[in-house]
């Protein structure tokens, strides 16, 4: 209901997947240094900096609670490769 005086704000939207485009996972060599999510065949989501790729696995900059934590993720798990946009629009 509308209150006069009252200023209801709507909270931000959610980070939506327009932000990344996919990209071939055998481009993950070419991607060190670059901000990416990736989707595994279990659905789940990491989102990180690309440290290094070695012929099985990537090894991803997370961020965690008091910093900055390595993950290693196997490339045969991985399902797609999200590249994120410098500006949430599409190169």
């Amino acid at each position: 209901m509308w209150k006069p005086g009252v200023i209801e704000r709507l909270p931000p939207p959610p980070a939506t997947d327009k932000e990344f485009v996919l990209v071939a996972k055998e481009r993950l060599s070419g991607l060190v240094g670059s901000d990416i999510q990736l989707v595994t065949e279990n659905g789940k989501r990491f989102q990180g900096e690309v440290v290094r790729v070695s012929a099985d696995t990537v090894v991803l900059s997370i961020a965690v609670a008091r910093g900055k934590a390595e993950l290693s993720v196997p490339l045969k798990g991985i399902r797609e490769v999200r590249l994120r946009t410098r500006s949430g629009v599409s190169p």
